[in-house]
């Protein structure tokens, strides 16, 4: 009988020698401890959040054939963040590439906000929840 041998893979945080985070999510258990989700943070870090997504994906995916994935993927992710609608044609024009020359500004209003202030990490964990959500990834076929 062929057995294969167990690997565990871990991700490793910023302090490697006191945390360590699973590699795949754990169910929450009814009274365990809260991880924070996006929609938790103050509005002006989800405004942030959405337009580094946005600037990031036009960056990413500059070709014309994917600006409709961009815009999509941006517009969901501003109801995820329950961001107001009147946000939604300023992530647009991030997505479609205009306005990224002042994204420099959004990553320190992110980081100050206190629920990532002792690990960064959450706001990752939450963008890949958004982005599995549906279980397609963002793609459609």
């Amino acid at each position: 009988m062929n057995t294969v041998p167990q690997i565990r893979l871990e991700m490793a945080t910023r302090d490697r020698a006191s945390q360590r985070l699973p590699l795949v999510a754990e169910p929450a258990v009814e009274g365990g401890p809260h991880l924070p989700t996006g929609r938790e943070l103050a509005e002006a870090s989800r405004f942030a959040y959405a337009a580094l997504c946005g600037i990031s994906l036009s960056q990413l995916f500059p070709e014309p054939e994917q600006s409709s994935f961009c815009t999509e993927f941006v517009a969901g992710l501003v109801k995820w963040l329950e961001l107001p609608k009147a946000v939604l044609p300023t992530m647009t024009a991030f997505a479609n590439g205009l306005g990224g020359e002042g994204a420099d500004v959004f990553a320190p209003i992110l980081l100050k906000d206190p629920i990532l202030k002792d690990d960064p990490l959450v706001i990752i964990q939450d963008l890949l929840s958004f982005s599995l959500k549906d279980g397609s990834g963002g793609f459609t076929c």
